[in-house]
């Protein structure tokens, strides 16, 4: 996640309605995530001896439908995280940590 922001991977809908930012961006990482997952997995065969193609064929599980339910289940992951992320952008450093995680005004404590 942190090569993906550095890169600045996703900023293209930047003034779009936030929808567009969030599925791009989820996008735009599910497939950083995959090509990373494929490298690893190359390098790990490599570093175990085994034959770089042989490695590929057990990613995720080595079926297609398998690949298939893992990027799903990436692309699910990845859409409440850049939801978050983009909300909290358009309403500014700290605001929906804030909106999320301190008592609202005037709003009654467990202690009375």
């Amino acid at each position: 996640m942190l090569v993906g922001h550095a890169l600045r991977i996703g900023e293209k809908y930047g003034g779009q309605p936030l929808v567009y930012p969030i599925l791009h961006k989820s996008l735009a990482f599910l497939g950083l995530l995959l090509l990373l997952n494929v490298i690893e997995e190359a390098v790990v065969g490599v570093v175990h001896g085994h034959p770089v193609a042989e490695s590929l064929s057990r990613i995720a599980g080595g079926t297609w439908l398998q690949i298939f339910a893992t990027c799903i289940l990436f692309f699910m992951i990845l859409l409440p995280y850049f939801a978050y992320r983009e909300i909290g952008r358009l309403l500014g450093e700290g605001s929906l940590r804030r909106m999320l995680f301190t008592p609202a005004p005037g709003a009654a404590t467990a202690a009375e």
